[in-house]
């Protein structure tokens, strides 16, 4: 019987491991941008911290920006074509 949960436990372990996000701090939601752009919406990870969002090409991030149109994680959107940052 524990050689069966043990079984069960850790294959809902390796099932949820395929469908998480592949970084370990992801924690947003999704939203696509169109050709192959995305971006993921954040809540603030630190008490001093702002809402922000990530943008990415494909899995590559391509920029970051605070809510408040401030540079996120030293970056912002100037790698962003127009027609993906007016999206968001």
């Amino acid at each position: 019987m524990m050689k069966k949960i043990f079984l069960l436990v850790l294959s809902v372990i390796f099932a949820l491991s395929i469908i998480a996000p592949l970084d370990a701090n992801a924690s947003g939601s999704y939203l696509g941008l169109g050709d192959d752009w995305s971006a993921r919406f954040d809540p603030p990870h630190t008490s001093k911290g702002k809402y922000h969002v990530h943008v990415y090409k494909g899995k590559s991030q391509k920029g970051a920006i605070n809510m408040d149109g401030t540079k996120h994680d030293g970056k912002n959107l100037s790698k962003v074509p127009k027609k993906s940052s007016e999206k968001l």
